[in-house]
């Protein structure tokens, strides 16, 4: 162009070949979902909806009834030798709406269980690691969850097979270390690893990893018993213990949690058996404390399960521990196992049910095992504690909880929902518009279809528009007409389509920033 510099002209070249593979791009994008929605027949699983959790107050009678058939599951995992109480609780949207206890807690005297009763969570303990470890992060202390550990236990080292690369902290806190499952202690002195990290880490030099870190998840007490106490001992100047009960448990309110089994814990607690029937005394893990110490009630995993799920809440008050946002990447599949059915997170054992992603923690020791769970997004939890070890009884209980409770609340919610949002008087909205675009003229209509807003520009981007108010709407495609990733793919749904309007209230034009910058639809 003349008298313009050769460097803005490029540029201005340059944005403008940007531009137009940008709509190119987005052309090809909408032509697929057009053929898609066609075509439905032919195309994998439409994505499935994601119902909102809108409130249930009273509970309808279709989850009362889900409850009922929830607690005589639980009975059924009972066993008069070796199991003999259970506990639980389901939390919907920050609250406990139902809490029972099974059986005996003691054998001897024969006393029901309450949800007020104490049991040990085992490996649920990993989980406060893990936010620990995040808190870390958030204020700076740890510089980043990509870190390799030595650069916070210079001591460690640990034979490495398959070549010479480091263990992170997050392989560690998402069981990707390929490290072994147990430390190198065992009974010694009286204790159960009775040690202190000097000695571990002399031990693991002669030590190997299984795996190479980051190919596959493999379970390892070792890798949050070494996260535990390096990272505490070398930058809070606290104890794990110390560092748990003072940051996590008191701002929670987790009044029956903790490490140590005092007279007091002891004269709450469910006593806990062995697999032959035989009382199982608690014991303390030690330097392995970190990996599976803790015990809890189900009151009080429902008030830590609330904490994580609020990171979905969006009018909830922002998590006092940590960031919404950090939350949020805590709840994230860090390994998809083949098949797509299980994930391992940090440091959740997740899986599928009824088109829902439930993030689990699981805990077994001698005497009592735990289930942790929820779904953030529908706000949905359900805690559960034994007096006995898994077996076949209860290892695939978490899966036929959520299969009992899910259609319920499927059900219920689904009766709810809020209804689209749909302007006053549509027809200042509906009608034909036209813009000048990189490939020409561009035609939009909007209508009513189904009571709902609908937008077609060009045959190339076509969505239902929910009214936020006079000068803008959100498009969105219900997810039942289309695949989850070509709605991703897509990026239609979310974006804001903003109006100009007349002195009447007409709407003279409208843009769709996020789709098409510069470009204005004008009513014709």
């Amino acid at each position: 162009a003349k008298g313009v510099p050769y460097h803005m002209e490029s540029k201005s070249v340059g944005m403008l070949l940007l531009l137009v593979c940008f709509q190119v791009l987005l052309s090809c994008c909408s032509c697929q979902l057009i053929e898609l929605v066609r075509h439905a027949e032919a195309a994998p699983p439409n994505c499935p909806a994601q119902l909102k959790p809108e409130p249930l107050d009273p509970l309808p009678l279709v989850i009362e009834s889900a409850l009922t058939h929830l607690q005589k599951t639980l009975t059924g995992t009972l066993n008069p030798t070796s199991r003999p109480s259970v506990t639980a609780s389901v939390v919907y949207r920050g609250k406990v709406i139902w809490a029972d206890g099974l059986g005996v807690q003691d054998k001897v005297h024969k006393e029901p269980p309450t949800s007020g009763t104490i049991y040990r969570i085992a490996s649920v303990t990993k989980v406060f690691v893990d936010v620990m470890i995040y808190q870390l992060w958030e204020q700076g202390v740890i510089v980043s969850l990509d870190d390799n550990f030595i650069k916070y236990a210079p001591e460690f080292a640990i034979g490495n097979p398959f070549g010479s690369g480091s263990i992170t902290l997050r392989q560690m806190m998402s069981q990707l270390s390929g490290l072994p499952l147990s430390p190198p202690c065992a009974f010694e002195n009286g204790h159960y690893c009775d040690v202190t990290s000097e000695e571990i880490y002399a031990r693991l030099k002669t030590e190997q990893l299984i795996f190479s870190p980051s190919t596959i998840p493999s379970y390892s007490n070792l890798a949050f018993a070494l996260l535990g106490n390096a990272l505490t001992e070398k930058l809070t100047n606290m104890t794990f213990q110390a560092y748990v009960e003072e940051k996590i448990i008191k701002p929670l309110g987790l009044e029956n949690t903790g490490f140590e089994f005092t007279d007091s814990v002891k004269a709450k607690m469910a006593v806990g058996y062995n697999a032959d029937g035989s009382v199982a005394s608690p014991f303390d893990l030690y330097w392995n404390t970190p990996a599976g110490q803790m015990y809890s009630t189900v009151e009080d995993l429902a008030k830590f399960g609330a904490f994580f799920m609020s990171a979905y809440n969006a009018t909830s008050a922002s998590p006092s521990l940590v960031k919404k946002e950090t939350l949020n990447e805590m709840l994230l599949p860090s390994f998809v196992n083949p098949g797509g059915v299980s994930e391992f997170g940090v440091p959740w054992e997740m899986f599928m049910v009824n088109d829902h992603l439930v993030r689990t923690k699981s805990g077994n020791i001698a005497g009592y095992s735990a289930l942790f769970s929820f779904i953030p997004n529908l706000q949905l939890g359900v805690n559960v504690l034994w007096s006995g070890m898994y077996d076949e009884k209860t290892e695939n209980a978490a899966n036929d909880i959520y299969e009992i409770l899910l259609p319920a609340f499927s059900d219920a919610l689904t009766k709810v929902q809020p209804k689209v949002g749909y302007p006053p008087e549509p027809k200042l909205y509906e009608g034909n518009y036209q813009a000048m675009t990189v490939l020409g003229k561009q035609m939009a209509e909007i209508s009513t279809v189904d009571d709902t807003l609908f937008i077609n520009i060009g045959g190339l981007i076509r969505a239902f528009m929910w009214y936020v108010n006079t000068t803008m709407s959100v498009l969105f495609v219900p997810p039942a007409t289309i695949t989850c990733m070509l709605s991703e793919l897509s990026a239609i749904t979310g974006e804001r389509v903003h109006f100009d309007l007349d002195a009447g209230g007409m709407a003279k034009n409208f843009t769709v920033p996020g789709l098409q910058w510069g470009v204005t639809y004008n009513r014709v």
